[in-house]
């Protein structure tokens, strides 16, 4: 099995973990059960496409600006009060470095997907059944 596929199913996981979490708490709501499976399958896939998305912005080096920016205040704080606070890293150094250290955003926009598709699924199959 490889990373990424292991990534997915420890997605497809944690998003089985919130979608039952929902269901028990929700189980005594009155709801149908068409209802409350696409309502279980919904918060996941929002989740998990949020995430996606969060680390695809963070990957396309959108908030490396304000990455910077708490890093060089960071290390000012910390080093307040000594002559010399040691070597400075210019905006374009730390880029690159950040650039190095990028991770995989696609395992939790395909679990994600899953979950939407689901919840579709349930959306489609409540307003063919009905309440």
């Amino acid at each position: 099995m490889s990373e990424n596929q292991k990534s997915i199913l420890v997605d497809l996981i944690l998003g089985l973990i919130i979608s039952v979490l929902i269901f028990v708490f929700k189980f005594d709501s009155g709801y149908s059960l068409l209802h409350l499976l696409s309502d279980c399958t919904f918060v996941p896939a929002v989740i998990l496409l949020g995430l996606g998305g969060l680390r695809f912005c963070t990957n396309s080096g959108s908030l490396d600006m304000l990455g910077y920016g708490f890093e060089t205040l960071r290390n000012t704080i910390r080093n307040m009060g000594k002559i010399d606070g040691g070597p400075k890293e210019d905006y374009f150094s730390y880029t690159q470095r950040v650039a190095q250290e990028r991770k995989p955003y696609g395992h939790y926009l395909i679990a994600g997907l899953v979950f939407l598709v689901l919840s579709i699924g349930f959306v489609v199959a409540y307003n063919l059944i009905g309440s």
